[in-house]
Parts: C-alpha cells; structure tokens; sequence
C-alpha cells in the first residue's frame, strides 16, 4: 500500500511463501497479517488459490485463521487456476481455443467453490467461531448450490448444517456477475447483509457493473447496504 493509510485502506494479501523457494511459514504469515492490521491499517487478507498445491483448509495454515478471528478482519479467497493435474484431467482439450475455462468462466470458480467447501468441512469455524470469509463471484457459485450441498451432506452434518455455516460466517461479493437473477437467488439464501458490490476488471468490464446499478432490483435501504453499508460494516471502515 502506497500513501497514507488515513486515506487509503485495504485487505492484504497474505501467503506462505512460494515452497519453490523456502518452506510454507504459516506463522509468519499470521504475524504479517497482525503487523498490516495493527501497524499499517489494513482490513483484512486474501489468498490466493492454494500453496504448493494444498488447499487452505489444511490445518498447517490454521494459524493465519486464527490470528484472522483474534483481530476481528476477514479473509478474501481469490481465484487463482487450477491444480495442474486438474488441468490435466478436466480441462486440456480445451485450454487452448478456449483458454478462459480455466480461469473466469469456470476453472477459477470450481476450484474456488471447492476452497470454500473445504473450509467448512474441516471444523476451522469451530476451533475459530469469529473466523470470516469473503468469496468473490457471487460467492462462486456456493449460494446456489446451498440446499442441494446441505441435503447430500445431511448424515454427516447434523448440529449444524452446510447452509447454516456458510451463512454464519460468509460473505459474498458481486464481482463480474451483475445479474439480478444472481442477486436475487444470493439474497434468499444469505440475506443482503451478506453481499458487497464488487467488479472484477479485467476478467469483466467495469461499465456493466455501473450500468447495473442504475437497475438494481432493491429499494433504497437494500441498495446503501450493498453498494457500501455492508463493507463499511464488515471491514470497518
């Protein structure tokens, strides 16, 4: 970050370091998060995709987490490509003509999506109950799939279910989807506490999302919470 931080504030980002050049040090990683937040006035951390191809779920990357719910800021999970061998498997026949599979218009919200899952699964919202996550994309897709993951993973998640996690401790933005059906079906599931306005530039463009605004199916109250209550709210701003 450059400039003042009285007049500029940002979520970080903060990662192990490459394992091509040195080991993962999660710790390190957490004890950078606290010095931009406490020192610097950041408002959060992102990570991208996974390290050395694990996914952050892994316990050895709970220490970031933990640091993340003991100072109160969340953590944004970016979209990064795919694991090389699911390249391989899923994707290979069509990455050259049609190089955007593997990034916007798929590859990056599958791998994403299952990110997210994963963070529920792994029991890191118990250990860590102040623990939050933004997914970007209209949360990748995960809003819409709510029931339908719930239901399949029913015998195994009885206290609580997938929905009722997910709800508790996600947050979704609207970048590179600006479409009401989206909205509207996020807002049913989550409730429009849960969604930030967002672009996505340059995997989209920026005036559809400006242009979106002008339409936006929502009343007045709805509309200050998504195009900046929300984020004022969960970043402190």
């Amino acid at each position: 970050m450059t400039g003042s931080t009285r007049r500029c504030s940002a979520i970080r980002i903060v990662s192990p370091p490459s394992p091509c050049c040195r080991p993962p040090n999660p710790r390190a990683a957490a004890d950078e998060l606290e010095r931009a937040v406490t020192k610097l006035g950041f408002k959060g951390a992102m990570v991208n995709g996974m390290t050395g191809g694990v996914f952050h779920d892994d316990k050895r990357f709970w220490p970031i987490w933990e640091r993340a719910a003991k100072l109160d800021v969340p953590i944004y999970i970016h979209p990064a490509l795919p694991h090389a061998a699911v390249i391989e498997a899923y994707y290979k026949d069509y990455a050259q003509s049609h190089p955007g599979i593997l990034r916007a218009a798929w590859g990056f919200t599958v791998e994403t999506a299952t990110q997210g899952l994963r963070f529920v699964l792994s029991g890191v919202f118990d250990a860590h109950p102040g623990l939050k996550i933004i997914l970007g994309h209209m949360g990748e897709g995960l809003p819409f799939l709510l029931w339908r993951i719930s239901h399949g993973l029913r015998a195994t998640m009885k206290e609580k279910t997938f929905r009722d996690i997910f709800c508790e401790h996600f947050w979704i933005t609207t970048s590179g989807f600006f479409s009401d059906t989206a909205l509207v079906c996020s807002m049913m599931e989550m409730g429009i506490d849960r969604i930030l306005f967002s672009v996505d530039y340059p995997f989209a463009e920026n005036p559809p999302g400006t242009e979106w605004l002008k339409t936006l199916p929502l009343g007045p109250e709805d509309t200050e919470k998504l195009l900046n209550g929300n984020a004022r709210r969960l970043l402190k701003l």
